[in-house]
């Protein structure tokens, strides 16, 4: 329940720092002036606090006075009775989904494929960098507080939950920089420095240029039009200020094969969402050696808790082999008509 708690308040953190908030009772609203996509105008409940169906009403009424389709994300244990609330209210259920986290020292290289993954020169994380960029930032945005990437606005972060579409056969590479001895199963740590499958580079978007290919990739790789806006781009922008991780993975012909981000860690936790690969790439390794890279550099960065969310059996297979484990359960409501 304490990692539950955690999680939730971090959601609630994320939400805060969006261009527009609101609340209502004990929901916090994060908005987008600029969109109406679900995915980045939701709300969830602070955690432990008493809710009502009068705050339920209040949250609905808070929602059409800015416009927006009432919508809730949320860590179903840091909510007890919230469900059953919401439910008189209307609102359906979308999602469930388990989270999973990989605590320090799990994040581990899977078994070694016949392409063999190389280690490249990145630049990591800091603690000092995270809170720096942090508190130059503190009025900004970080879209990626949702679950993940809707089809076709996948740069929103939207309310499909972050995972490659790759077939659970897909080959996984090794991610650490230093092979492991012996002769079993080849595992290891793995570096925060930056790594790459064979002929890619892991990396960070250097400039507006870099983050519309990776948004464009993410989008094609969630069925959704090979585009960005500035928008988009503005968004990933703000999360790298604001001391997030954001790797992108380009192929030797320049190409953005796929990407994935994380939000700037508060308390030790930070959600990793919208690993995405281009079908065009599946079947070597991104899907994994992104979140690993990811991943490292947070831990590098202080935080204890990465988290994520998996849609299904196959990208929970590519997220475990890693180092990932299932934590608990976010639920996802909307109120249409």
């Amino acid at each position: 329940m304490h990692l539950d708690l955690r999680v939730q308040r971090s959601v609630v953190v994320n939400l805060s720092r969006r261009p527009l908030t609101a609340e209502a009772g004990p929901f916090v609203l994060g908005l987008d002036p600029g969109s109406r996509d679900l995915g980045v105008n939701y709300a969830t409940p602070r955690p432990g606090v008493a809710i009502t169906a009068a705050d339920v009403r209040a949250l609905i009424t808070t929602f059409r006075s800015h416009d927006r389709v009432p919508r809730l994300e949320y860590v179903t244990a840091a909510a007890p009775g919230l469900e059953s609330l919401l439910a008189d209210a209307g609102f359906t259920v979308e999602a469930r989904h388990d989270y999973l986290i990989c605590a320090p020292g799990s994040l581990v290289a899977p078994p070694r494929p016949a392409d063999p993954l190389r280690v490249l020169t990145g630049s990591a994380v800091t603690a000092g960098s995270v809170a720096s960029s942090r508190s130059a930032m503190a009025s900004g945005s970080t879209e990626a507080a949702g679950s993940g990437m809707a089809p076709g606005s996948v740069a929103a972060l939207g309310s499909v939950p972050p995972a490659d579409p790759v077939p659970p056969t897909d080959p996984v590479p090794p991610i650490n920089s230093v092979p492991p001895t012996g002769s079993g199963p080849q595992t290891g740590r793995v570096a925060a420095g930056g790594v790459g499958a064979s002929g890619f580079d892991v990396r960070e978007p250097r400039d507006d240029a870099d983050r519309a290919a990776l948004v464009a990739a993410q989008n094609e790789a969630f069925g959704g039009d090979p585009v960005a806006t500035a928008a988009h781009t503005a968004r990933l922008a703000r999360v790298q200020a604001q001391g997030g991780v954001v790797l992108m993975a380009v192929a030797a012909d320049g190409t953005c094969a796929g990407g994935g981000l994380a939000v700037a860690p508060h308390d030790g936790v930070s959600e990793v969402a919208g690993i995405a690969v281009r079908p065009a790439f599946w079947r070597r390794g991104l899907a994994a050696a992104i979140t690993a890279g990811i991943t490292a550099r947070l831990h590098a960065a202080g935080a204890d808790v990465p988290w994520l969310e998996a849609s299904g059996a196959d990208s929970s297979r590519v997220y475990e082999r890693i180092g990932y484990r299932p934590a608990g359960q976010r639920l996802y409501l909307t109120l249409t008509g």
